[in-house]
């Protein structure tokens, strides 16, 4: 007699699969209603107002004129290798695919309707953020990138610099990751024309605060630094002056035990800000022979604003969330001669700075004007400042402006004493350290070919696209607004249809409060009506240099760009149902309609289910 064995997994599944009935009614049901659902969300997301995604014709024509040489490519220039071409137009493919997916979800209606309740539902509820915002105790939010910033391996070690050196990605140069190098030459570039450099890597908050993001933490004791810091300092050039925020910050917080951060945002209250600037101007007093200041005209004066954190902004919460209030603060306003504070190219003394120097004196950043660093600087300094602003990229962005200055012929660096280098610690670890050879006026303000307003003078014209720089997606950058600029191309009065000589660099909002504009979608071949202005005239009035942005490579660096807003046709839509009741509708018909089928199908064939 066979001694029988139990049955292996394998044949109970085939027994279990092999028995398993299901009906023809059931096979027609189930079927129809995922199709019927799957091809419902397409649809919907038309009537709701198409897809917006970039035109692929486009991008596909982009990569065709790189590929024979008409066009540059990413890098900024025509490859003469013909293989460097085929990889230059592939590279803009893959941009273009990654582009098409980010639209498709940003679009989407299903994303736009389920991820704010959802997101508010894990960050309340599990306490889970998402890939760029941690919650922490006592409703405070946390950038990523600034905690990954420390976590992670000593900035400097040869490991992590080789990798780095091998980032980016197919449509993007891989970043320059050496902090040392780029400074060193910028302090050497400076050194040249008598001028001392004074660093600020401004700590990131959670150096501060790491008991609000983990009891493993306590209150106090010194600011956590990545591994490298020290070393970093060290390895400086002789002559690089290092103002470090850091004590006076870990002071205040021992001393008054008021939070030196603010609660749902990565920056700086504006009293750890002030106290701040009060240590810089004495340490620059200390160590800087600066001449005689004029009898000071600046004066303070108490003001109170409120505003949403940029790191709550980033979860995409709903709208009407009241996890996470808004924050109340007060400012302390500068003002020269009862007028709000401006920056004066004529000073002695030069600030870089991102958005640290911005959060209170840039008012689209949400918390106040003319009450940031720079303007407690002067005060403290009690003369006047000169200031290139960039929110984010501190590693290069206001080097990169100082650059093109003076490559067309607007020396900042004339008649100065001291460069002060404020930006984000974080910087150090993940930050872009281009260099840049910006030690000498390059060019003159002849004209070049390209179009040039003069303040107070607009015009409306049309144009093709044969350049643009990339907007960042929305929630994924730790700012609201940014700027892109653009080569245009046949340009043409919209008035009379006149033919326009020259080209035109326009720059343009691309993100507005977090949402895409028109701007951010344009793509290479895309015919544009664009009202443009005077580009400095718009910047003195909005501010809108010191927005963050994206600027085109190459000799366009170098060229005077207008400032362009979209003409676009306001077109008037009936009223519609919200997205999410048609698409309940289209579920409830689905199921309505599969019960009349399997109804149907009984009656005729006597099929149970």
């Amino acid at each position: 007699m066979k001694s029988q064995h139990p049955p292996s997994r394998e044949e109970l599944a085939e027994i279990e699969i092999g028995s398993t009935e299901i009906s023809r009614a059931q096979k027609w049901v189930l079927s129809f209603f995922f199709l019927t659902l799957i091809f419902s969300i397409p649809i919907l997301q038309q009537m709701h107002g198409g897809a917006g995604t970039p035109p692929f014709a486009g991008i596909i024509a982009e990569a065709g004129s790189v590929l024979v040489g008409s066009s540059p490519g990413p890098s900024g220039g025509i490859n003469a290798n013909s293989f460097g071409r085929l990889v230059d137009a592939n590279r803009i493919l893959l941009r273009g695919m990654r582009d098409t997916e980010n639209a498709l979800t940003d679009s989407s209606f299903l994303a736009q309707s389920l991820l704010p309740p959802t997101q508010l539902f894990l960050t309340s509820v599990l306490g889970a953020g998402n890939e760029r915002a941690y919650p922490g105790a006592d409703r405070w939010l946390f950038y990523r990138p600034a905690i990954d910033s420390l976590t992670g391996a000593g900035f400097l070690k040869p490991k992590v610099l080789a990798a780095r050196s091998r980032g980016g990605n197919e449509w993007a140069p891989p970043p320059q990751p050496d902090p040392t190098l780029a400074i060193d030459q910028f302090h050497r570039q400076l050194a040249e024309r008598g001028i001392e450099l004074i660093l600020v890597p401004t700590p990131v908050k959670v150096s501060l605060h790491p008991n609000e993001m983990t009891t493993r933490y306590p209150g106090t004791g010194p600011a956590i630094r990545n591994s490298s810091y020290d070393r970093w300092v060290d390895s400086l050039d002789e002559g690089v002056l290092v103002f470090d925020p850091a004590p006076i910050l870990v002071q205040n917080r021992d001393s008054t035990g008021a939070p030196q951060y603010l609660d749902t945002d990565t920056h700086w209250t504006p009293q750890a800000m002030q106290a701040v600037a009060v240590g810089l101007a004495r340490f620059i007093r200390e160590r800087i022979d600066l001449s005689p200041s004029a009898d000071s005209r600046l004066s303070r004066h108490a003001g109170k604003v409120a505003n949403l954190g940029d790191v709550a902004a980033m979860l995409t919460l709903p709208s009407s969330q009241d996890a996470y209030p808004d924050q109340s603060v007060d400012i302390v306003e500068v003002r020269d001669n009862e007028k709000l504070w401006s920056s004066d190219a004529s000073a002695d003394v030069l600030v870089l700075g991102d958005s640290f120097s911005n959060i209170y004196s840039l008012e689209a950043m949400g918390w106040g004007a003319s009450a940031g660093f720079v303007e407690q600087l002067s005060f403290e300094l009690a003369r006047p400042i000169d200031a290139i602003l960039r929110n984010d990229a501190g590693a290069h962005a206001t080097r990169e402006i100082l650059s093109r200055e003076l490559g067309r012929g607007r020396d900042r660096l004339e008649g100065k004493r001291v460069v002060v280098w404020q930006f984000s610690e974080r910087e150090l670890a993940v930050g872009d350290w281009r260099t840049y050879s910006t030690p000498r006026v390059q060019g003159d303000e002849n004209d070049t070919g390209f179009l040039e307003l003069d303040g107070g003078e607009t015009m409306e014209v049309s144009g093709i696209v044969r350049e643009i720089s990339r907007a960042p997606r929305p929630g994924t950058v730790p700012y609201s607004d940014h700027i892109v600029f653009m080569l245009v191309t046949n340009l043409r009065l919209l008035t009379t249809d006149a033919e326009v000589p020259g080209n035109a660099l326009i720059a343009m909002q691309s993100m507005k409060d977090s949402t895409w504009t028109s701007a951010a979608k344009y793509r290479v071949g895309d015919a544009v009506d664009v009202r443009i202005f005077n580009y400095d005239e718009i910047d003195t009035r909005d501010g809108i240099g010191a927005l963050n942005s994206a600027s085109l490579g190459g000799d366009l660096s170098l060229e005077e760009p207008v400032w362009g807003e979209p003409i676009e046709a306001v077109i008037e839509t009936p009223a519609r149902e919200s997205p999410g009741k048609r698409f309940m509708l289209a579920i409830v018909v689905t199921g309505v309609m599969g019960a009349l089928l399997l109804a149907d199908r009984k009656e005729r064939k006597g099929v149970i289910a």
